[in-house]
């Protein structure tokens, strides 16, 4: 699910609903990664929501840097993800992402990619620099 305008509406919408003072795109254009990146600030915190490029999966991690190439590092922010919930997406929580990678469960990551990169975990099968 690669439309950018789902996902621009549905990061104003959470922005509006949740009281962000900011938000920010990253999109990706290249090969990597896998997935768009909203940047949401608050008073005390900042935050991103994360959507896969391919699949409608959502998840709340905090914001990556230029440089960043490594997993993401998700977070429960409860607000987030309840709102999450009512959108176009699958919001997935900590706990979600963070359990055990199982091929079987997830049948649209490549059996190639599998293989080459090995994730360990839902968050990183899912959410990722993979070239």
């Amino acid at each position: 699910m690669d439309d950018l305008k789902t996902f621009r509406g549905t990061c104003h919408a959470l922005a509006s609903r949740t009281a962000a003072t900011r938000v920010e795109f990253r999109v990706a254009a290249g090969v990597t990664p896998n997935f768009h990146e909203c940047v949401l600030t608050y008073c005390i915190e900042t935050i991103a929501v994360v959507a896969t490029r391919t699949h409608a999966l959502a998840a709340v991690a905090r914001p990556t840097v230029a440089t960043d190439s490594g997993p993401l590092t998700f977070v429960d922010h409860h607000a987030l993800l309840a709102e999450l919930r009512s959108t176009p997406y699958r919001a997935l929580s900590f706990a979600e992402l963070d359990a055990p990678f199982r091929a079987e469960d997830w049948p649209h990551v490549l059996p190639y990619d599998i293989k080459y990169w090995r994730p360990t975990t839902v968050g990183e099968a899912l959410f990722n620099h993979w070239d």
